[in-house]
């Protein structure tokens, strides 16, 4: 059985790849411009969506530890 050998540019396409990732990956967040602007967008709307689903499903939250909604349980009786 004869092993096909890769051709030079699939070895420099991959190192090319490999090195786009790795600086992509490696910024920080300086927290201006638009990559900060989107990141507090982001934190509010996380933080609405969380405290809407909160009031919604309050037995959730308390299982969560969020007991600020402990006097917003629904009725569980059998009644």
């Amino acid at each position: 059985m004869r092993m096909h050998k890769p051709s030079l540019w699939k070895y420099v396409a991959g190192l090319l790849l490999a090195a786009c990732i790795w600086t992509g990956c490696g910024r920080a967040n300086t927290g201006g411009g638009f990559a900060g602007d989107a990141g507090r967008d982001w934190d509010a709307y996380r933080d609405r969506f969380i405290n809407a689903e909160f009031q919604t499903f309050p037995d959730v939250a308390v299982h969560l530890g969020r007991h600020e909604f402990d006097g917003k349980l629904p009725d569980w009786s059998a009644g």
